[in-house]
Formats: C-alpha cells, structure tokens, sequence
C-alpha cells in the first residue's frame, strides 16, 4: 500500500492540475510544491514513475496563462523592468554556448536551463495579481520548509539530510535555500497573530536550525549571518525590536540543538591567515585563484561545464575536476564578465525595486504590510548571495522565484495607490455634486 506522503502529493498534484486551468496561480503554486517534494528526490518517491512532474506542470500554468491571461486580475501600471535584464542574461548565456563554449553540447543544455527559469520567472511574475496569493505562495513555501525541517529531523544524520531538491542535489544546496527562505518566517510571524499560525512558523524555525546542524554548511551560515545583520540595518521603527529580540532567541535555540561537529566546522570559517585551515576551505582558495586565471584567457566565459573540465589545467594543487564553489565565480567563469555584470544588474534592479516599496509604504499604516513583505525579499536575496560565497548557487531556483516576487509586490503596491487616489477622486467628486447641488438649491430659495 502507498504510504501517505505518496497518497497526499498524488492527491494534491490532481488537484493542483485542475485548478491550474481555472487560474495559473495555482499552476505556480503547484510548482512550488512539487518543487520541494520532487519524488525522484524524496524517500518515499521510488514507488512513483517519473512522467516528468514539472515538466507537466510547467505546461499546463503556460497554457493556462496564455488561455486566461484577458481574464486576470487587473493590475493598474504594472511594470516589469527587470524583463530587460534577464531577456540580456538569457541572449548571453545562448551567444556563449555558441561561439565560446568549451563543451557546447553541455553548454546548451545548461542555456535552455537558465532559458526555462527565465519562462518561470515571467509567468510567475504575470499570473499572481492579488495579494491573497501573494501570502498563498509564501505560505506554500512555509509550510513546504517546515516540511524539509521534519524530513532532516526524521532521517538526517551527519553532512546527510535523507532527501534533496532540483538545484540542490546535496546539503549545501538545500541548506541555502532554507536560510534563504528564513527571512519569511520570521516577517509572517510579525504579520499573522493568531497562536496557531505562529506556532507552525516557531516550529518551522526550530526544524530548520536542526536541519542547518545536519547539513553542516559553511556557505549556509555565513548567509544566516549576513540575514541577521542586514535585518537590524535596514527594518526600522517599531519592528527592529521585535527583529532584535528574534534573532537573540534564535540565536540562544540554534545554539542549543547544534553539536561539537557542526561547532567545529563553522569555526573554520573565521580562523586567521596564520591558522590551518581545513582540505575544503584551502581547496576553495586554489579554486577560485585557478578560475582567476581561466577568465583572463576566456574572459568571454567557457560555457556550461567548461571549468570543470578545465579545473586541472588550471589549478595544480587539485587531481580530480572541480566546480567553482561560488556563485559570481561560476557565472563570471561560465558566461564571462558581461554575463556576471547582467546577473548582478539583475539582482540590484530588483533591491532598488524594493527600496522603493519600504519608502512608499513606510508610514503609511494601511501598507505597511507591503514595507515588511518586501524587506523579507530583500534579505532573501542577502541570503542566497552571501550563501553563495562558499558554494555555487547561480542556477538556483529560489533567486528568480524572489526576483518574481519582487515584481508581483510593486505591481500590487502600484495598484493600491492607485485604488486609494481612484477612491479620494470620486468622494471628493461626489462631494463636489453635493456642494454644487446645494448652491443650487439656495440660489432658488433666495430667488
């Protein structure tokens, strides 16, 4: 008999393919899901063939979106800019793979790759035209996360999770994209009041801290970190007291359910120049030294897989290939320099976008709710790069998933301003009529 994980991803994978006809937000949604509970990589997955599950439901929220798309919800001056950045990043990845790749075959594929998040990235940022969907999404990708967090805490041990995710077919992956998500917790804990809404969001807090033990990430710290510090600088008012005594509780139950090793390997990541330091950190320095030198003789980049089958040629101190362990190394390495300056244009557009959001809705009590949504996306971002330091992230998913987000948010700040100026308008018409009506009517009493 199926277990229950398969009976409810079954159930809900039907469910979702119907609705994703009705509307594609569900199709997103049900993206999303699958995404974290992609069965190849679950345990419970091998008694399910594999059809192609995303692939499935990329189709049908495209043939959704083009067959509904008269029929969305309207958005008033909707604006999607940062289009024109991932459009350059895509038409560079393809020029690449074409006249410069060392492997073009394995460059290809690794062009319609980026070519498929940049689909993703477009419906995604078209179809959620409501806020309700908006927090429908996150809350998917909570819950979705508490999920992981139960997984590692059932089946994980040492450097092992038991399970994996697309993009993250190991525990630095996975763990990145948890803390990337972090930030979402902790704005819906400030946001959503009632006790059990809050206590699935602490529970999630805690298996994710117990999750980030068991992975033992470097890379995953170091952007927890850096989520941390950019809270305090950049959420003000009110709320920069709560996010304080947040990340002292978070620190004091992190600390508690972590161990001597995960201790340990995170305090390689602040010894001195003088100190050892361990195989995998020195390792990372003749790497990136070595892919320091293949852009000055390929400053055009090697196209998808090129490092790796250059990294020997390049760096003496290795005997077997390696990948770059780091993010804007790998795209600077793979795409070259103008590919590294569109991924970072990419990515600064949409902190400005947000920056914006957090001054419109700052002081205004009835938004304020936009200035705190978009200040989880901005340390999402922080998140995903600071992790990406120690480890290559730069097919990660999760980036356009937020970058998207970040869209969908001006777009329905846009469209609030807008309903508020449209409502002021008429009240100050309708008041208009009334005044004139009343002019009238004395001006035939007097006469």
């Amino acid at each position: 008999m199926p277990s229950i994980s398969v009976i409810v991803f079954l159930v809900v994978f039907t469910v979702g393919i119907i609705l994703t006809f009705r509307h594609p937000f569900y199709g997103i949604a049900l993206y999303v899901f699958e995404w974290h509970n992609h069965p190849p990589y679950m345990p419970w997955g091998d008694v399910l063939p594999d059809p192609g599950w995303s692939l499935v439901i990329s189709l049908s929220t495209l043939a959704s979106f083009l067959m509904n798309k008269r029929k969305l919800e309207p958005l008033y001056f909707p604006n999607y800019q940062s289009f024109f950045w991932l459009a350059l990043l895509v038409l560079n990845v393809y020029l690449v793979s074409h006249f410069f790749a060392i492997l073009p075959g394995e460059s290809a594929e690794k062009a319609l790759e980026v070519l498929k998040l940049a689909v993703l990235f477009i419906i995604m940022a078209q179809s959620i035209r409501t806020y309700k969907n908006y927090q429908i999404l996150v809350w998917v990708i909570i819950l979705c996360v508490c999920n992981f967090g139960k997984m590692a805490f059932e089946l994980g041990g040492e450097r092992d999770l038991g399970f994996w995710a697309p993009n993250a077919t190991e525990e630095n992956g996975v763990a990145i994209y948890v803390i990337t998500v972090l930030p979402f917790f902790g704005i819906y804990f400030v946001l959503f009041k009632k006790w059990w809404q809050r206590g699935i969001l602490l529970g999630g807090i805690v298996l994710a801290f117990n999750l980030l033990v068991h992975a033992n990430s470097r890379g995953a710290i170091v952007g927890l970190g850096a989520i941390a510090i950019f809270a305090l600088l950049w959420i003000g008012g009110k709320t920069r007291a709560t996010v304080l005594i947040g990340l002292i509780a978070g620190t004091l139950v992190f600390f508690n359910v972590s161990n001597d090793s995960f201790k340990d390997r995170v305090s390689t990541i602040f010894v001195s120049e003088s100190e050892e330091r361990d195989g995998s950190a020195k390792s990372r320095e003749y790497i990136w030294a070595g892919a320091w030198e293949m852009f000055l003789d390929h400053p055009a980049g090697v196209g998808g897989g090129g490092f790796i089958e250059l990294s020997t040629q390049y760096i003496e101190e290795i005997e077997d290939p390696k990948s770059q362990h780091n993010t804007f190394i790998a795209i600077l390495t793979d795409w070259g320099f103008l590919g590294l300056i569109l991924y970072l244009a990419f990515l600064a557009h949409t902190m400005l976008i947000l920056r914006r959001i957090k001054r419109r809705t700052r002081h205004v009590k009835e938004m304020h709710h936009f200035y705190l949504e978009a200040s989880a996306l901005q340390l999402a971002i922080i998140g995903v790069s600071f992790g990406g330091i120690t480890h290559s992230r730069q097919y990660a998913e999760i980036v356009y998933w937020v970058v998207a987000l970040a869209l969908v948010l001006q777009n329905l700040v846009r469209t609030a301003f807008f309903e508020v100026y449209f409502r002021q308008t008429e009240t100050m018409q309708e008041q208009s009529e009334e005044e004139q009506h009343t002019d009238e009517s004395t001006l035939r009493e007097v006469s």
